[in-house]
């Protein structure tokens, strides 16, 4: 005779779906149209199937709330046009420190989930930078769509390429809506896009 010892491991969670957001460019530009990236998702990491829907409710969301449907990596997409004055910095949570506002986010399963988000703000940003093309290969030409704020319209941007996330490796002078950057030769890896509106004082 002997003892048979079993032994198995368990996640306890207080809810069926945890939910994260993400803006493009890093942050919500007020009053611009940025897109939001909602990741539905169970505790383990594993996505949530696709076809379910999401609703957003919070300011800056077209009449207050909108929907949307998952897709097979358990990612939601909507448009956040955030007014002016509507974020503030958090003292707590996964946004503590950040110029950020919220949302209240419901996954509608059987039960339904309702979870808030905090999504970072880029207060002072003057122009949404969106690239037209996620993956490009060295010697390639990015085209770049830029959407000002009223305050920087009719202004030149410069568009900048930063490689390891500050060194600028090609740039551009923008005075319409589409810039273009060369991606260099001999440069690999994860490339940033900047896009300052320039200042008349600095002209």
């Amino acid at each position: 005779s002997g003892t048979i010892t079993a032994l198995a491991g368990y996640t306890i969670a207080r809810t069926a779906w945890l939910v994260s957001a993400t803006p493009e460019a890093g942050g919500l530009v007020p009053e611009i149209g940025t897109r939001l990236y909602l990741a539905v998702s169970d505790p383990r990491g594993t996505p949530i199937p696709a076809g379910v829907e999401v609703e957003v409710r919070g300011l800056g969301v077209s009449g207050g709330h909108t929907t949307a449907g998952t897709d097979a990596h358990g990612l939601a997409e909507i448009v956040v046009s955030l007014p002016r004055g509507a974020a503030a910095q958090m003292s707590g949570g996964s946004c503590a420190g950040l110029t950020s506002t919220s949302f209240e986010v419901e996954v509608r399963t059987t039960p339904s989930v309702v979870a808030s988000v905090c999504v970072p703000v880029a207060l002072h940003a003057e122009v949404l930078a969106r690239a037209r093309a996620t993956v490009v290969a060295p010697g390639d030409a990015l085209e770049v769509d830029l959407v000002r704020r009223t305050g920087a319209s009719g202004r030149p941007v410069l568009l900048e390429l930063l490689a390891d996330r500050e060194r600028v490796v090609a740039t551009a002078w923008v005075a319409g809506a589409r810039g273009t950057l060369t991606i260099p030769s001999d440069v690999r890896g994860v490339l940033d896009v900047r896009a300052r509106a320039i200042a008349p004082d600095d002209m």
